[in-house]
This record gives C-alpha cells, structure tokens and sequence, in this order.
C-alpha cells in the first residue's frame, strides 16, 4: 500500500518509510529520517528550524 502525505511538520513524517524532500518543485533530497539527517542538507536546516531552541 503506499500514502503520500504533504507534512510542514516534520515529526508527522519521522516515521516514514522514504521521505522526499521538494523546495520549488524541485526535488532535493530521499530517504530516511536518519540517513536525512547525517546527509546535513536541507532537510537537516528544516529539522533543526522546528525542534531545537
């Protein structure tokens, strides 16, 4: 079965089994939660805009 959802927060998607990341129609970055984040790209700045003070 596959979903797609449209998220603005990103802690809907976490859980995800392949989250892709689009910026003006473009898209930028796949994969996972974690492998997102240790790639340090825009999916990292748009994590750490949301969750960390």
């Amino acid at each position: 079965r596959t979903v797609l959802v449209v998220a603005h927060h990103l802690k809907t998607i976490q859980k995800a089994d392949q989250i892709l990341v689009f910026q003006k129609g473009n898209l930028l970055e796949k994969g996972k939660h974690g492998e997102l984040l240790a790639k340090n790209g825009y999916y990292t700045k748009l994590w750490k805009a949301q969750y960390e003070v």
